[in-house]
């Protein structure tokens, strides 16, 4: 049996259970329409019977009563459902009752409080009692509307009530076991439905979750059947492209390291003689070789100082090649990070006053941490190089500070210069990365600086936090345990960038 047909007869069942429900309401309506046309039927037998009633009442009442019941009993006898009739005076009391006069027995007690009210009307009207008697009260008026009499025709309908009442409780019992069949039937196929369904759902789970090994394998010929071999076929397939992804970015992880440790070697040995180059440009600068000229000696000037950038752009590219083929150890020792900030700070000083921008430094008066010194200078540095680079007006700010419970050091470098465009944040720290190709042409660099930072934060155990809006400014917030590890950290300030 296929889905739709499941799902057909579920909803034919639940068609069924509409109109059973629809029925059950109608009935009721009949009924209670019936009750209404029966009341009407005995008001109006009662007001066609009302003045030949009187009309003998006023010709016997001074006579035997069994006369006047002789003449009314044509009356009782046409309507079964008359149990007795009498005769009112305006004032409530009972001037003739038919069950006592049949008995030869007159009549003049006061009518019970609860009929009282409905006698004195001026209008047909009718009392259901509890004990189903449908109490009819018919007034008489004469020529000029004065209230003589009233008529009261007592109904029993009892037996036509406890019928309908017998009725309604058959159909009741029926519909109501239609609708339990339907619940049950209903549930059952239900049941059938959902459950290969939920067997999917907690397979596409655990493929959610990265097992592909199970198994999308359900025994049916349904539609819910071809659904699982088309899950079973996407993971198979999927399972296949996953370990073809695992071949190819172990090669590519192997092609990377090869490029790294290539770059690395190359960059040590472009090293070696450019620092003898360096060194022999110092001693002919010093004139330890010979004299020469002021003219010679501006030249080489310039020279010393393209090497030494070039120097320290080879050691850039020399430590983030380390880093990246494992082969970069840190020397932890006790280290005063305040000494080291300071020295980055000064280094940077004469730079930012050519630019005209102010340099600031705030720090606590002594901060001892766990780290290798040569890296976390080379860190502060880079990052106090791009802010006084990127920066044209206003100042930089390089802050050292002492995280809650003494267990790590913050380190903040806060610029207010042309920030980082939103949508460059996530790759900032990525190598070789520069948010603009003009960036290089305007500021220089080779973009390793932000990508050494982040390494060296991550080999300490730390988190780099980074806020930046463009045309305002840029703020790295660094976060160092005092004794290594990263777990109070992480645990005190959140995800690492």
């Amino acid at each position: 049996m296929s889905i739709r047909t499941k799902i057909s007869l579920a909803y034919s069942l639940l068609f069924f259970l509409i109109i059973s429900s629809s029925g059950l309401i109608f009935l009721h309506y009949f009924i209670e329409s019936n009750k209404k046309d029966i009341t009407r039927h005995v008001i109006n037998y009662a007001e066609i019977a009302t003045p030949s009633i009187i009309h003998s009442y006023e010709t016997y009442k001074n006579s035997s009563p069994l006369l006047l019941y002789r003449e009314i009993f044509p009356i009782l006898q046409n309507n079964p459902y008359l149990k007795y009739i009498e005769i009112i005076s305006p004032r409530g009391i009972i001037l003739f009752n038919s069950q006592k006069a049949r008995l030869g027995l007159t009549h003049h007690d006061t009518l019970p409080s609860t009929l009282l009210e409905a006698a004195k009307k001026l209008y047909p009207n009718t009392v259901l009692d509890s004990s189903s008697i449908v109490h009819v009260f018919v007034p008489y008026l004469d020529e000029f509307g004065n209230h003589l009499y009233t008529v009261h025709y007592a109904n029993d309908l009892s037996e036509i009530i406890q019928k309908i009442n017998h009725s309604l409780i058959v159909i009741s019992i029926i519909i109501l076991v239609a609708i339990l069949l339907s619940f049950v039937v209903s549930s059952i196929i239900a049941k059938g439905i959902t459950a290969k369904l939920d067997r999917l759902k907690e397979a596409a789970f655990q493929l959610e979750k990265g097992n592909l090994d199970v198994k999308f394998s359900i025994d049916s010929k349904d539609e819910i059947g071809e659904l699982a071999s088309v899950f079973e076929k996407m993971r198979t397939t999927i399972k296949e492209n996953i370990e073809r992804l695992k071949s190819t970015l172990e090669e590519l992880k192997e092609l990377d390291r090869m490029k790294n440790e290539f770059i690395a070697n190359v960059s040590h040995e472009l090293k070696t003689p450019l620092t003898s180059a360096i060194g022999y440009i110092a001693l002919i600068s010093k004139r330890k070789i010979g004299n020469i000229s002021d003219e010679a000696l501006g030249a080489l000037k310039i020279v010393e100082k393209n090497l030494n950038e070039l120097s320290l752009k080879i050691d850039s590219i020399l430590q983030i090649s380390k880093f990246q083929v494992g082969k970069s150890h840190l020397t932890l020792k006790n280290i005063d990070l305040v000494k080291i900030a300071k020295k980055c700070i000064e280094n940077y000083r004469p730079v930012a006053e050519l630019k005209g921008i102010k340099l600031e430094f705030e720090s606590v008066e002594h901060l001892v941490l766990l780290g290798d010194a040569k890296s976390i200078e080379s860190m502060i540095c880079n990052l106090v190089d791009n802010a006084v680079k990127f920066t044209n007006k206003g100042k930089v700010s390089l802050r050292i500070k002492m995280g809650k419970n003494k267990k790590y050091a913050i380190i903040e470098v806060e610029d207010t210069g042309i920030g980082i465009p939103k949508k460059y944040l996530k790759k900032i720290f990525d190598r070789f990365y520069q948010v603009e190709s003009s960036t290089t042409r305007r500021f220089g660099g080779i973009g390793l600086g932000l990508s050494i930072v982040k390494e060296v934060v991550d080999l300490h155990g730390g988190i780099i936090q980074l806020k930046s809006e463009e045309g305002k400014g840029t703020l790295f917030k660094i976060l160092l345990p005092v004794k290594g590890g990263e777990g109070d950290v992480k645990k005190d300030s959140g995800n690492r960038r």
